[in-house]
């Protein structure tokens, strides 16, 4: 049964929506051989998924900062569903609200089970994997991919409780950089790094080396100025600068 076969059964039957939503849409869409290839990364592909959908399952509870993410997603639905035929609409349901129900004129948004979220990621991240997969073997490309996302989904909650609504769907994770698994706490402290390190190799440019070592940092980049500071009959002061850390000290 292709894709377009099971959605054409779908809207044909919906009391069978149940029994349908079980299979795994992508793997609808296989041939024979590529499920027989499938097979052999059975075992491999199921502890992946148990062990996303443990960390898709820990989030904290809903707060208000989620409402505008389900408000987001409401509003993407309702304008597609203005703008696209009936039988695109069925299609879309499926697709991308599956969490959806709508009555009326009113839409309804329940979360995405986490087991629902860890299936659709795995498979999403099998399949962009697949062509780097060397004879039997997984490629290193895959276990790398999937600790990424387990790594973000232990420390971004806030991420957890959006793809729960859709809203990036889970599919569009393959897009992100990394740093937009980060938390907003995590992002700042990246900043604030990358400030820090700009600042440093900036300063570098204006490091002059001399011949004269620094008491404080022992480093031979000391400017030194001479000034007279009082008459001119009296000796000249000796002001010297560190230009790598800063230290200053004067000799009469």
């Amino acid at each position: 049964m292709s894709y377009q076969e099971f959605v054409e059964e779908l809207i044909q039957n919906p009391d069978r929506v149940t029994e349908l939503q079980t299979y795994d849409r992508y793997e609808l869409c296989f041939t024979a051989q590529e499920k027989k290839e499938e097979r052999k990364f059975a075992p491999f592909r199921e502890t992946t998924r148990k062990r996303l959908e443990k960390a898709l399952s820990e989030y904290p509870p809903f707060d208000a900062s989620i409402l505008s993410v389900v408000k987001q997603t409401v509003n993407d639905l309702k304008q597609y569903l203005d703008t696209h035929t009936s039988t695109e609409q069925d299609k879309v349901d499926l697709e991308a609200y599956q969490n959806a129900i709508i009555e009326n004129d009113t839409v309804y948004l329940r979360p995405i089970s986490a087991k629902t979220l860890a299936d659709r990621l795995e498979t999403t991240i099998f399949l962009s994997k697949q062509p780097q997969f060397i004879s039997d073997s997984i490629s290193q490309a895959y276990f790398d991919t999937a600790i990424l996302y387990l790594s973000a989904f232990t420390m971004n909650k806030k991420l957890v409780q959006e793809l729960q609504f859709n809203h990036p769907p889970v599919e569009l994770l393959s897009q992100f950089q990394i740093v937009e698994l980060e938390t907003e706490d995590l992002k700042k402290k990246r900043w604030a790094a990358q400030e820090s390190i700009l600042a440093a190799k900036d300063l570098a440019r204006y490091v002059v080396e001399t011949s004269i070592e620094c008491k404080k940092c022992h480093r031979k980049t000391v400017t030194m100025v001479e000034k007279q500071s009082r008459s001119a009959d009296e000796a000249t002061t000796l002001y010297y600068t560190c230009s790598a850390c800063g230290y200053k000290w004067s000799i009469n």
